[in-house]
């Protein structure tokens, strides 16, 4: 589906609090869900998110709400819900990566 895909050129690249790579990716339609939670067990899963651009724009607060809409809705779609910190400085260039700490935990809103 054209509109929850990630941006056109962007490096997605996900990483325990450590630094250990759980998984990356260039695909657009790359899904968040699937891959991250091949870590979760059970419990609070954190793992830190980063994306980068080739594009010389700014990760400006409405950007970066776009990629926070995207990741809560990957995740919530699945029953994750997510906690995201932003960890990265607003209007850096998109260039550089921007890090976001992700909290996910099962949403249990959506049990019976």
């Amino acid at each position: 589906m054209e509109n929850y895909n990630w941006p056109k050129d962007a490096h997605i690249k996900i990483t325990d609090e450590e630094g250990s790579l759980f998984c990356e990716s260039n695909d657009r339609a790359f899904d968040l869900s699937d891959n991250l939670m091949d870590f979760f067990d059970g419990s609070l899963l954190v793992a830190i998110f980063n994306l980068s651009r080739g594009e010389r724009e700014l990760w400006t607060c409405d950007y970066l709400k776009y990629i926070e809409n995207l990741i809560e809705y990957d995740l919530s779609f699945d029953g994750y819900k997510v906690d995201i910190e932003r960890l990265s400085q607003v209007n850096i260039p998109c260039d550089e990566e921007f890090l976001w700490k992700l909290s996910v935990d099962v949403d249990d809103d959506d049990e019976l």
